[in-house]
């Protein structure tokens, strides 16, 4: 990004991560590119270590996003155990494999109180994803986006309570 631009540039976001991490991982404490395609989709996943995370669409098409509310996680966590309990069994953290699609209509149909936010998320626009809350959604075509990481205080609150997967390498 063009520095003297008066957009955000995600690669100097003052964060926990910023001041504490050395080691650059992409997508965590520097910016991921991401080039999105009709009908491509993201799975049910919280971020890595349960950060919160910004993404930016720098061109093209929109992005649909469902959420869920950080303090309704276990809904979700405990839904998915009864769906795919072989998967469960493998690895207590699946979802972080980022492989798992669950209609949200299904789950607020399920459980009604399920709080479940759905944005469409379009060019120069920034999506807020707050730490520990799952998120899902799909592109409605083509697109180049950023996203990163980021940590504040509140995170530190509850990062003890965040768990990571066990049997992928590429797990922060």
């Amino acid at each position: 990004m063009d520095s003297s631009s008066k957009a955000w540039d995600l690669n100097s976001l003052d964060s926990l991560l910023s001041d504490a991490m050395e080691t650059k991982v992409r997508g965590v404490n520097t910016p991921y590119c991401y080039v999105g395609s009709w009908k491509a989709f993201f799975c049910w996943h919280t971020e890595d270590l349960d950060l919160s995370g910004i993404n930016f669409i720098h061109e093209g098409k929109s992005k649909f996003w469902y959420a869920i509310n950080y303090q309704d996680k276990q809904i979700i966590e405990s839904e998915v155990v009864r769906l795919f309990p072989e998967h469960f069994l493998s690895c207590k953290q699946f979802l972080r494999h980022k492989t798992t699609l669950i209609n949200p209509y299904y789950l607020k149909k399920k459980y009604p109180h399920l709080r479940i936010s759905k944005t469409e998320h379009k060019q120069n626009e920034f999506m807020i994803v707050f730490g520990g809350s799952y998120h899902t959604g799909f592109n409605f075509g083509f697109n180049v986006a950023e996203a990163i990481n980021y940590a504040t205080f509140d995170w530190l609150k509850q990062v003890a309570d965040s768990k990571h997967c066990q049997c992928l390498k590429s797990s922060v």
